[in-house]
């Protein structure tokens, strides 16, 4: 904050003002392990471009992907509750769902939030559904704690996560989560595919082993040492 201050000819009290009122507005957010900010999700959303850390840290792992399956891939990372989708490819040549980006979608309803979702201390997890509500799209969708918790176990299990029609009927997905320099999951990565055209047996046994493999090498590019991933 004094290097902000300094740098803005400020007194501390009134950048720690401003900083507060922009954190509220999700401009900057504090950092956890570390003293200082850095830009929030409202100020993706507002330029209506992705991070340029983002970008190059996945543009290649996301194409792979993309290529490799012939599917829609997405990267995105949680803010009050939601996902918001922060980049997306898509082949050209087959229908898809297509992804906006800095388009928001309940956390627990999807495999990219329960990705993320899974790496939360519980208790913040609980915090997050009282006070957003559990906010269903379909009949499959998550509604109750137990199955919740039931299945973010799941995902610690097995090091993805499911999305079997809960934010879409017809659309499936899978998600694995990403990791940065301190280990912590900081977003996710998913695959969408059709209800038609991939059974839930692929999804896990073919599906969920690429998209992990992608999101291992974007935390191996964020600083992860332990992805065990190659650029």
């Amino acid at each position: 904050m004094q290097e902000v201050a300094d740098y803005a000819g400020l007194h501390q009290s009134t950048v720690f003002r401003y900083l507060s009122a922009l954190s509220t507005a999700g401009f900057v957010e504090p950092l956890k392990r570390e003293s200082g900010y850095r830009l929030g999700l409202g100020v993706v959303e507002l330029a209506s471009v992705p991070s340029t850390r983002w970008t190059f840290a996945s543009t290649p792992s996301r194409r792979r992907l993309r290529d490799h399956t012939k599917l829609l891939t997405n990267v995105a990372v949680l803010s009050h509750g939601d996902v918001v989708h922060i980049v997306s490819v898509a082949p050209p040549d087959i229908p898809y769902v297509y992804t906006e980006f800095g388009r928001r979608a309940v956390a627990h309803c999807t495999a990219l939030g329960k990705a993320i979702l899974a790496h939360m201390d519980v208790g913040d997890v609980l915090e997050t559904i009282r006070e957003f509500g559990w906010r269903p799209y379909t009949p499959n969708s998550i509604t109750d704690e137990a199955t919740l918790m039931s299945q973010l176990e799941q995902v610690r299990t097995h090091g993805y996560a499911l999305d079997l029609e809960e934010r879409r009927i017809g659309v499936r997905c899978v998600a694995a989560p990403i990791y940065d320099r301190s280990r912590q999951v900081v977003a996710a990565m998913s695959m969408s595919t059709r209800r038609d055209r991939h059974s839930e047996r692929v999804m896990r046994d073919e599906l969920a082993p690429a998209v992990v493999a992608a999101a291992d090498r974007i935390s191996y590019r964020l600083g992860d040492s332990e992805s065990g991933a190659y650029l």
